[in-house]
């Protein structure tokens, strides 16, 4: 228990400050009113980001205290793969905004946003596998999860809050704002990794005595054995 409580708690830690990181730069140095942040340069999300893998990687840790050079190696390698991801969802999700934006392209664009998270996904998966320990490919199912699900849980978040006058996709955008996408993908990403370990990590059976026996030459014939 006390080996789940501890990583736990320090994700929560991180999810709300993840959260608190994008607001306060939202009201201090961009301004709340209107749509203008969604044009300007966010740099609270570097730092986010990071929060999202250490997140990622303290139950890790915290399970298997890997050497120092591989944790690091692989915060880095996660790090540009999640600012990398971001960026692309950005500029996508900024075409649904922007004037440009059409509903033929919809589809596409929604596509892309499922992709994404799934290649992104798939690239934590096989980080984890490369440099921690061996993980059950199934892992990527709960990975795609956690980083496609926090846009919704933040519009209903909100939505919590506000009413349910308005669906979660109309509440999306301020949800988005306030910054409780990072809250949930910062959460999840972490609880994700806390599954991954109980769950999805594959089994090394180590073999039994008598398979251990069995495996051993022979030496002494039936004939000496009787003489014995």
């Amino acid at each position: 228990m006390k080996s789940i409580l501890r990583p736990l708690i320090l994700i929560i830690v991180l999810a709300v400050l993840a959260n608190i990181l994008w607001f306060y730069e939202i009201v201090e140095r961009i301004g709340w009113p209107g749509l203008d942040w969604l044009s300007e340069r966010h740099y609270s999300i570097y730092v986010i980001n990071l929060l999202v893998i250490i997140a990622y990687l303290s139950p890790v840790y915290f399970a298997k205290k890997p050497a120092w050079e591989k944790l690091i190696l692989t915060c880095i390698e996660l790090y540009a793969l999640g600012m990398v991801a971001y960026l692309i969802a950005k500029a996508v999700l900024y075409t649904i905004f922007g004037s440009m934006f059409t509903f033929l392209n919809l589809y596409s664009t929604l596509a892309i946003l499922v992709l994404i998270p799934f290649l992104t996904a798939m690239s934590f998966y096989l980080v984890t596998q490369r440099q921690l320990y061996s993980v059950s490919r199934w892992v990527v199912v709960p990975l795609f999860l956690s980083m496609s699900l926090p846009i919704f849980l933040a519009g209903g978040t909100l939505q919590m809050f506000r009413g349910f006058d308005q669906g979660i996709i109309q509440y999306a955008p301020e949800a988005v704002k306030i910054g409780y996408p990072f809250f949930w993908i910062t959460l999840l990403m972490g609880i994700c990794s806390l599954l991954s370990l109980s769950f999805y990590q594959k089994a090394t059976v180590k073999p039994s005595q008598p398979d251990i026996l069995d495996d051993l030459p022979f030496q002494q014939s039936e004939e000496e054995i009787r003489k014995f």
